[in-house]
């Protein structure tokens, strides 16, 4: 398959990019600066900036899957508005391209807890990390609506980052509104495993226009 990544720089884009790579996927990362991703092989990069939803739309154009692991970054000024935005450029410019299937990194805010509270409702990160996590929750609650194309929006466990579990596996479970939690009531995930889920759903689409989650 032709797969165009956005966000193939970033702290999980770079593990999806070699996922990807590793099953013989030709990718397309997107950048928004030359050179930022060496090209070789089953890799090339085009360079577009997502605020810019013509001129993106141009190069997702011939792929057969956008994956976005898109993040203005954490310390950016107006994160929130930023998030949201480019979110709200990267659907448009998928829609736009003919692409049908997106799939959406998103966050663990917007997962329920079994009382049925959302879990931004329980915990909120510190500024400048709560802005990210708000507009993450925020963008699912749009993303509900769109009809045209077939998405899917996978938000990570609580637990998986720099600090938390490392290494692939390939084996862990799958949800969809509720977090999934192991025997000691953790939810947790490398990196690692959750690009293999990403580039399962690819492979495999088992989830439709919904969100579905993952953990050990």
């Amino acid at each position: 398959m032709q797969i165009a990544l956005i966000g193939s720089t970033g702290g999980m884009g770079t593990f999806i990019l070699e996922e990807l790579a590793s099953r013989g996927h030709d990718i397309r990362a997107v950048v928004r600066r030359p050179g930022a991703v060496a090209t070789a092989g089953h890799l090339t990069s085009v360079q577009a900036d997502v605020y810019d939803t013509a001129a993106l739309s141009e190069a997702l154009r011939g792929v057969d899957a956008v994956v976005s692991a898109f993040n203005p970054g954490w310390h950016e000024p107006g994160l929130y508005e930023k998030y949201l935005l480019g979110a709200r450029s990267i659907q448009g410019a998928t829609a736009a391209a003919g692409v049908e299937r997106l799939l959406v990194i998103g966050g663990a805010s917007s997962l329920y807890s079994e009382d049925g509270i959302q879990m931004i409702e329980s915990f909120t990160p510190p500024e400048p990390y709560g802005s990210g996590v708000r507009a993450a929750r925020d963008y699912h609650q749009e993303i509900l609506t769109e009809t045209g194309l077939d998405w899917v929006f996978l938000s990570p466990p609580m637990d998986c980052g720099p600090m938390g579990p490392d290494g692939r596996t390939g084996v862990f479970r799958t949800g969809t509104e509720h977090p999934v939690v192991d025997k000691n009531g953790k939810s947790s995930l490398s990196r690692q495993d959750l690009a293999v889920a990403v580039v399962n759903e690819i492979e495999r689409p088992a989830h439709h226009r919904q969100r579905f989650t993952v953990g050990y």
